[in-house]
């Protein structure tokens, strides 16, 4: 008897930590890095804790790391399509200073007069 109420203790942890997991995931989307683990790892405990007596948590749990998840693929597509279009601000800065540096070694190499 006593290792069926140690499942279903196990088991509840689960759809805690996926409603944990789902709440953070939706502040880690702004970071896909952070974003992607966090949300992934939530769905397989929500999915798995979905078989105890805190269903409801772990369907909540399960909604909010989808919605985690969503946005987390969004905002690394568009990241990706801005820095491959050249409209990304972090991509500009970085080839702006590569070409700087370049034309001041090319300028600099020139003839000694």
């Amino acid at each position: 008897m006593e290792q069926s109420q140690y499942k279903v203790v196990e088991g509840s942890r689960k759809s805690v930590f996926s409603l944990i997991l789902g709440i953070l995931g939706l502040f880690g989307w702004f970071l896909p890095v952070l974003g992607f683990p966090i949300t992934i790892v939530g769905l397989i405990l929500g999915i798995k804790g979905m078989k105890t007596f805190k269903r409801k948590m772990a369907i909540v749990g399960i909604i909010l790391c989808s919605v985690g998840l969503s946005f987390s693929i969004a905002n690394a597509a568009i990241g990706a399509y801005m820095a491959a279009t050249g409209q990304h601000p972090l991509v500009n800065k970085i080839l702006n200073q590569e070409k700087s540096m370049i034309s001041t070694t090319t300028t600099s190499g020139g003839l000694n007069r």
